[in-house]
């Protein structure tokens, strides 16, 4: 592939990268709380983990690991990011 397309491909990716960024950011504490909970549910519900869990015992769980999920998260985009910056 041609260097130059390359780079302009690269550059709509980090471009799009940093609009999800600005979205992200521009949320508040409530709709990002509502959004990486309702992901980390998603997410221990398809891996099957709280199989034996009930009720409270499971929502304690979800927001245990939903500050990694956080954090992933952030780490995850700014990876990606820079992938495309490079």
């Amino acid at each position: 592939m041609n260097l130059k397309i390359q780079r302009i491909i690269f550059a709509i990716l980090s471009i799009m990268t940093f609009t999800m960024i600005f979205i992200f950011s521009s949320q508040n504490g409530e709709k990002s709380g509502s959004t990486s909970r309702g992901f980390t549910r998603r997410i221990i519900e398809i891996l099957q983990i709280d199989k034996h869990m009930e009720g409270e015992e499971k929502e304690l769980f979800i927001e245990n690991c939903q500050y990694v999920v956080r954090k992933l998260a952030h780490f995850t985009i700014y990876t990606i990011l820079g992938i495309n910056m490079m």
